[in-house]
């Protein structure tokens, strides 16, 4: 392999280092809650790819560099598990979210004569809480 090809090699697999080290802020941040953290590093991701995309082209593979290649794709696939299912949960909080305000509301019936019927929703609005 000439100088120049060790060199591009080199590189790509530091990138290859740097994905997987997006790729754990990024499991780390949805784990932990630290959701403003992924803008930057969805970005840095998106940069890295493209270094990626450029240097695979400009080397041959080899066993370790397909081995190196594959880890970033089982771990973007493992933040996708994780990202699927922070968004089933939002999904899942904000419908409950809106069941409750919607129970909130109470049911409002009306006796014969017009006049509003107090739900158990109405008294507990209404109730006294130490």
């Amino acid at each position: 392999m000439s100088e120049a090809g060790t060199d591009a090699r080199g590189a790509l697999m530091a990138s290859i280092g740097d994905a997987l080290g997006a790729l754990a802020d990024e499991r780390r941040a949805f784990l932990e809650g630290t959701y403003r953290l992924v803008p930057k590093i969805t970005e840095r991701k998106s940069r890295l790819l493209a270094v990626l995309e450029q240097g695979v082209g400009r080397v041959q593979p080899d066993a370790e560099l397909k081995a190196a290649l594959e880890s970033v794709i089982a771990e973007s696939r493992r933040n996708e598990q994780i990202i699927a299912a922070a968004l089933q949960g939002l999904r899942s909080a904000r419908r409950r979210i809106k069941a409750i305000i919607e129970a909130s509301g109470g049911t409002v019936a009306y006796a014969a004569d017009g006049t509003r019927i107090a739900s158990s929703a109405d008294l507990a609005a209404h109730s006294k809480s130490a």
